[in-house]
């Protein structure tokens, strides 16, 4: 089904509560999954061997650790992550940093 939606007000409905990482299901299909990511934690490390993962952020500040180097993340930022990379997501600030989650290259499923 297409997909019509302000993503700045979903953001702003899963600001609530403090969990260390909240998922929303934005669209599935075919190989790809787009997740509306808020993280109030650091995210751990992750390695897709089968897929490709871009991130947008919607909002805060952060950085994307690649190869043990950090770079820094604002609202607008996008990141695009190649199969077989490690890399990890770093909060920085007071606020949950907000990201649109594409995972692309492996047949979609709910989010975890």
């Amino acid at each position: 089904m297409p997909q019509i939606l302000s993503i700045v007000d979903l953001a702003e409905k899963q600001l609530s509560g403090n969990q260390a990482r909240r998922e929303t299901l934005v669209a599935c299909s075919g190989n790809t999954r787009t997740t509306l990511v808020v993280l109030n934690q650091d995210q751990a490390e992750r390695l897709y061997d089968g897929a490709e993962i871009e991130y947008y952020v919607v909002a805060g500040q952060g950085a994307v650790r690649l190869n043990g180097r950090d770079t820094p993340l604002s609202a607008g930022s996008y990141v695009s992550v190649p199969r077989n990379t490690s890399h990890g997501i770093v909060r920085r600030g007071n606020r949950a940093l907000i990201l649109l989650s594409v995972l692309s290259g492996e047949p979609c499923e709910e989010a975890k």
